[in-house]
């Protein structure tokens, strides 16, 4: 969906199965894209990426651009779960880029917070600037039918990859707890490599008939707005776009108060509910509450919605643009020093 006078090139071997291995084979070409094109910005997103940018940036036969990382996640709980094999060397590589970097954008305060303690040096040179969540195309999107037939009774959306950080496997067990209050049904959009555990999970509780799986789908909004809460179960996070996008979906939000972003979102649980991370009672609570008190959910849903503006994308993409411009000037005057 990229605009039409946007140039993708892909750098290194995409078909190659591991994150780390892609990030590994894209250091030459980025390296010589970066050599010709001459660029005064590189910004990298995600921590892999930003390993590679940093690596990259070594040895350029001309001064390089002004390096800024953006951190998308809680780092302390990414390098905990990074795969056996890569924990000599990448947690270090991904530490060293963040520290090379002249600035960092991190989209919660909680995340910029925890990168500071991680790594002291980058605290004065951290922006905290939240991810674009909402905009008119969310809106667009929301309007269209969803992929698939929704349930005609209420029912519960969760959204993500089928990954230990989205724990969707509390929330199917808080689900089972509700069952049989009502009539309800839980949809979990998203694939991941979990889904063998889950079905295994969803069949072992007997709720084969109320949860779905029905995979990734290219338009979520679409089921969003048309259910009746979305459930945000995640052990840890770096912002929590689907809250968001929830709230601009004008749909209840009941979320764990995980580390770090949905408390930052709901505004310490005023726009949303919150329960502590991993808690299957706490969460069946929730969503038993918001079975029972449909009006007042919606209520406080529809009064959440005017408050996504605060992540409109158009806000965001000023930020941004400031962030870079006021960096620009201290980059250009640094690299002109002898």
């Amino acid at each position: 969906r990229l605009p039409a006078d946007i140039i993708a090139r892909c750098c290194g071997w995409p078909r190659v199965p591991s994150s780390t291995l892609r990030m590994q084979t894209s250091i030459p070409a980025l390296r010589r894209l970066l050599a010709a094109e001459q660029p005064e910005v590189l910004i990298s997103f995600l921590d892999h990426t930003t390993a590679a940018s940093a690596a990259a940036l070594e040895s350029l036969p001309h001064p390089p651009p002004l390096f800024i990382a953006a951190i998308q996640n809680n780092l302390e709980k990414t390098l905990a779960h990074l795969p056996q094999w890569t924990r000599g060397w990448l947690p270090r590589a991904i530490v060293s880029a963040y520290s090379r970097a002249d600035r960092i954008i991190a989209l919660s305060s909680g995340v910029a917070e925890g990168l500071a303690q991680l790594i002291p040096e980058t605290r004065s040179r951290i922006s905290v600037i939240h991810n674009a969540g909402y905009d008119q195309q969310v809106e667009r999107l929301a309007l269209e039918q969803p992929a698939l037939p929704t349930p005609k009774g209420p029912w519960f959306l969760g959204c993500g990859r089928l990954t230990a950080q989205k724990d969707f496997s509390t929330l199917i067990r808080a689900f089972a707890r509700i069952q049989h209050e009502g009539a309800a049904e839980l949809w979990i959009l998203g694939e991941g490599e979990l889904r063998g555990k889950l079905e295994r999970e969803i069949a072992e509780l007997g709720l084969g008939s109320r949860v779905r799986l029905p995979g990734f789908v290219k338009n979520p909004f679409a089921f969003m707005v048309r259910a009746s809460a979305f459930v945000l179960s995640s052990q840890w996070e770096g912002f929590g776009n689907v809250v968001t996008e929830a709230m601009a979906c004008g749909t209840p939000v009941i979320s764990t108060d995980c580390p770090h972003g949905p408390r930052e979102i709901l505004e310490d649980g005023k726009w949303g509910s919150l329960v502590p991370v991993a808690n299957v009672d706490g969460l069946a609570e929730a969503m038993r509450a918001a079975l029972a008190n449909p009006a007042q959910q919606q209520a406080r849903a529809t009064a959440a919605r005017s408050h996504a503006v605060r992540f409109e994308a158009g806000r965001i993409t000023r930020q941004y643009e400031q962030a870079i411009l006021s960096a620009l000037p201290q980059r250009q005057e640094s690299s002109r020093q002898p």
